[in-house]
């Protein structure tokens, strides 16, 4: 298939999903859907270029917050969105550059990972509390895809890991600065460090 039969299909996709959003939005008097495909065209984006994906999510891990949407759902937002989708990506990288992956020679720390996460998956299997064990198996999995499958085909020279450490230092940084601004309000008392570390460091464990 061409490049330009690939424009065209993505160009009639998104003009297909913006009529449907439009209508959407007009029929219900909700003008949020009108979000929908520039969600949808910010998720494609990011999924195909997973370059960009991982630097969006290693900046947006000191900024985000933990929400809570029910008594029993909770999550934190922007980062474990993002590392869903850089998840996604991993796995189209994984195929797309399989070649690639088992050429390169394993690490003993990885192929421990790799171990343990057999090991995982075999006690998902025979668990006694099945569903709570997929979710776990479900939230291992994409910590791994996100930050190790990611990382190990994305970072193929020196300078794309200065430009991932660069990142996240920048944006570590200027969330220290802000929480050492809202401190030194305070005069830097103990018992207003609380409030000015949140919401990105709630408590000692972030």
């Amino acid at each position: 298939m061409t490049t330009a039969v690939h424009h065209k299909i993505i160009f009639l996709t998104g003009a297909l999903l913006l009529l449907i959003a439009t209508a959407t939005a007009a029929y219900l008097a909700e003008p949020w859907w009108l979000l929908l495909p520039l969600g949808c065209a910010v998720i494609t984006a990011l999924i195909l270029h997973p370059n960009l994906l991982f630097d969006v999510l290693l900046f947006t891990i000191p900024w985000s917050s933990e929400f809570q949407f029910s008594s029993g759902f909770g999550t934190d937002l922007p980062d474990e969105p993002l590392m869903l989708l850089m998840a996604f990506s991993a796995i189209f990288l994984l195929i797309l550059r399989q070649h690639q992956w088992f050429k390169r020679s394993l690490h003993p720390l990885l192929i421990l990972l790799l171990v343990q996460f057999l090991w995982l998956t075999v006690s998902v299997a025979f668990s006694t509390h099945f569903l709570l064990s997929v979710k776990y198996f479900l939230a291992k999995s994409w910590y791994l895809l996100a930050f190790v499958a990611a990382p190990l085909l994305l970072w193929q020279s020196k300078a794309s890991i200065k430009r991932s450490f660069a990142v996240l230092l920048v944006s570590m940084l200027l969330v220290t600065s802000v929480t050492l601004v809202r401190h030194a309000i305070t005069g830097f008392t103990f018992s207003t460090i609380n409030h000015a570390l949140e919401p990105f460091f709630r408590n000692h464990v972030n």
